[in-house]
């Protein structure tokens, strides 16, 4: 889904109309489900694109009627389609002052049922929001809860949505929350209250229900203490994914029917990329991300289209929006969680480092990412060569060299791939640090483009990828993962050359061969020889 924003005055964006922009782009996330967004911005409307206009009734007058901007008092929203165009569409999001703005933004996020009731219209005043202080929920689905039992009734409550099947049943998602370590031992019990459907024409008369696809198995069958009956599946809780899980049960089930969580540990094993794209973690501890801090390492407008787009598919996973995250361009709270986008050479040094320098090597373009510790070990002449050049080369440039980046210190960069790397804090008081970056401008937004599409999306884990523009090329070097017998590694000579392990093996065996009978053939020729001349002296 194409979203382009257009902030309606200066072109230079304000500290406050970023915020704003990352706001508005996550709230329409929300609304989209997990339909990926691509964000851009500028001065001038889209046609066949989704846009946002932000900004003051009196900046925006050409968009409203004379009603209209008699009857705003705080904030508005609206919806406009462009003219003759068959996908344009123009959302106004509008404050009578540049403050109320933000009210405006605040309520389109809002998407949990029963929040807000928009009108079945094209436009909608909106009053001053009130944020709550004591308790912040999740803006669009909370997390499921271990060590308690949530009945339907309460999960409607806290944002799941029940969807009837043609056949009777229902399905709903239900959201498993990343903080917590999955016991492979522990059991969860999902208690199904349903209608008698034995009085149903052509029905069987049980009950099944399914996790991400998966058969519960039989329940145990029982009278419930009103009408129906009740069936108690038990299955292990390591079925459920962290993120998102879809649930069916076949039959129509009343309220009170139950999902029951044991007590889990909360320390699941970090780093692990896999986690936090499927519901940020750990990088949202509060739903409204005040513990978030996002670093951009420039004003390119590139850089800014690529963070929007990126924090809209995050809180997609996080199933909230963080509006109260701290975006800026250089302070921010060490305590907070870090998100860094940005090109290489424009990340601070400290954010740099944390990139292994092999992920854009064009010679390892081929290599697993869990591979380059041994591919390019420093333990050959080529690496001892290249190394002694670089250090050579510091010595003589001093800090030169590290303001020319990453292309300049390893020789030819590989500038098609991204790079996503998450690192744990190195003191006391630091927070987590992710980290989205590429090698040239031209190369950051679309690989974040890339990114968010499901076939990158999916595959994301370990603790660092890299990736280029299909699907296939997405790499990721995954902690103390057992290496399979699929995977061709390669071997590389003092001078660089590489072959695969394999071929490796077949070389060493007919060298070792080789070496077994020239050595034979030697020691017959000098046993021929001695023979000869022991012979002669007796003569």
């Amino acid at each position: 889904m194409l979203v382009h924003l257009n902030f309606v005055g200066p072109q230079e964006l304000t500290n406050v109309q970023v915020a704003q922009g990352a706001s508005i782009v996550q709230a329409l996330a929300l609304w989209a489900g997990y339909r990926p967004l691509w964000v851009s911005h500028g001065p001038n409307i889209v046609e066949d694109q989704f846009n946002v206009v932000i900004g003051t009734v009196s900046d925006c007058r050409n968009f409203l009627s004379q009603q209209e901007a008699d009857q705003i008092t705080n904030g508005f929203l609206g919806i406009r389609k462009i003219g003759h165009s068959s996908d344009g569409y123009i959302l106004l999001v509008l404050g009578r002052t540049v403050a109320d703005i933000d009210s405006t933004v605040l309520g389109l996020g809002f998407v949990r049922p029963g929040w807000v009731l928009y009108p079945d219209a094209s436009s909608t005043p909106i009053k001053q929001v009130i944020l709550p202080t004591d308790h912040v929920p999740f803006f669009r689905l909370e997390p499921l809860h271990p060590d308690a039992e949530e009945s339907f009734d309460s999960l409607t409550v806290e944002g799941v949505k029940f969807v009837t099947m043609p056949g009777g049943g229902v399905s709903f998602q239900v959201f498993f929350p990343g903080y917590v370590r999955i016991d492979p031992n522990a059991q969860a019990t999902l208690r199904v209250h349903f209608r008698n459907v034995a009085q149903t024409f052509g029905s069987s008369g049980s009950v099944e229900a399914k996790l991400n696809g998966q058969d519960l198995g039989r329940p145990t069958m029982g009278p419930a203490p009103t009408i129906g009956q009740l069936g108690e599946f038990k299955f292990p809780v390591k079925l459920f994914q962290p993120g998102l899980n879809q649930l069916t049960i076949n039959s129509p089930v009343y309220g009170d029917s139950s999902l029951v969580l044991p007590k889990l540990p909360t320390d699941p094993k970090l780093p692990d990329l896999r986690l936090t794209a499927s519901d940020f973690y750990p990088f949202i501890g509060q739903p409204d991300g005040s513990n978030l801090a996002v670093l951009l390492a420039d004003r390119d407008p590139a850089t800014l289209d690529a963070a929007w787009t990126l924090l809209a598919r995050f809180a997609q996973s996080a199933n909230t929006f963080f509006y109260a995250a701290q975006i800026t361009y250089s302070e921010y709270d060490p305590a907070r969680n870090l998100l860094i986008i940005g090109e290489y050479s424009r990340l601070p040094p400290s954010a740099q480092r944390l990139v292994s320098l092999e992920a854009f090597q064009q010679a390892n373009i081929n290599t697993p990412l869990a591979d380059l510790e041994k591919a390019a070990s420093g333990l050959n002449l080529k690496q001892v060569i290249a190394n002694f050049v670089h250090w050579v080369n510091g010595k003589v440039n001093g800090q030169a060299d590290k303001q020319k980046g990453l292309a300049h210190q390893r020789g030819p960069a590989e500038t098609n791939f991204g790079v996503m790397v998450s690192s744990p804090p190195h003191q006391a008081g630091q927070g987590w640090t992710l980290l989205v970056t590429a090698v040239g401008q031209d190369a950051l937004l679309p690989r974040v483009k890339n990114l968010v599409q499901p076939a990158f999306w999916n595959q994301i884990r370990g603790d660092i990828i890299r990736w280029g523009d299909a699907p296939d090329s997405l790499r990721a070097h995954v902690p103390g993962e057992t290496k399979t017998g699929d995977v061709d590694y390669l071997v590389e000579f003092p001078f660089g050359e590489r072959v695969a392990f394999k071929v490796w093996i077949g070389m060493v065996a007919c060298l070792l061969i080789l070496f077994v009978m020239v050595t034979g053939w030697l020691l017959t020729k000098m046993d021929e020889d001695l023979y000869v001349t022991r012979k002669k002296g007796r003569l």
